[in-house]
């Protein structure tokens, strides 16, 4: 298996150290290494695909023209560079699969259940400060008003690891 892969989209130019696809090659799993600068202009990328209506977009894998999207992307930062993990996804797979996401049935369910924890304990807190007069309806209207790019950058922070090479799919 040649680990190097030639990936280019919008001003970005990715050249992977390692790589693998499925048996369709609709889906690259990819890492590759970025210079500060270099993960800045990608996650700028990331963030305005997440603003889009559609998350699909045009890139060049090795000279061919694909239509494709982002799958999970998680990162560590070293000294004088970042290193990246993420599943670069045909359109034709998605597609294929009528869209259904990987995320499998488990992860969903846990993921559902800690959002709904983590609401009502938001609320009894919010409630509470209120009711003791510590919080004023600003003051909760204000704490609920989270901007887009907030929302973006803390989904940015959860897929940081200690070491990208140690992380395991």
């Amino acid at each position: 298996m040649d680990n190097s892969l030639n990936i280019r989209f919008t001003n970005n130019e990715i050249n992977t150290y390692k790589h693998f696809t499925d048996d369709d090659e609709l889906a690259y799993f990819i890492w590759f290494q970025v210079n500060n600068e270099e993960y800045e202009r990608f996650i700028d990328f990331l963030m305005h695909l997440q603003t889009m209506k559609d998350e699909y977009f045009k890139a060049e894998i090795n000279g061919e023209e694909r239509t494709v999207r982002f799958g999970s992307v998680s990162y560590s930062k070293h000294e004088s560079h970042y290193k990246v993990q993420t599943v670069i996804v045909d359109k034709q797979a998605d597609d294929k699969n009528n869209n259904n996401p990987s995320l499998n049935d488990e992860e969903r369910r846990n993921l559902r259940e800690g959002y709904i924890n983590q609401k009502i304990v938001m609320t009894n807190l919010l409630d509470t400060l209120q009711r003791k007069g510590l919080l004023s309806e600003e003051d909760i209207t204000e704490i609920h008003n989270i901007s887009v790019s907030e929302r973006l950058s803390e989904r940015i922070v959860l897929s940081k690891v200690k070491d990208i090479d140690e992380y395991d799919l």
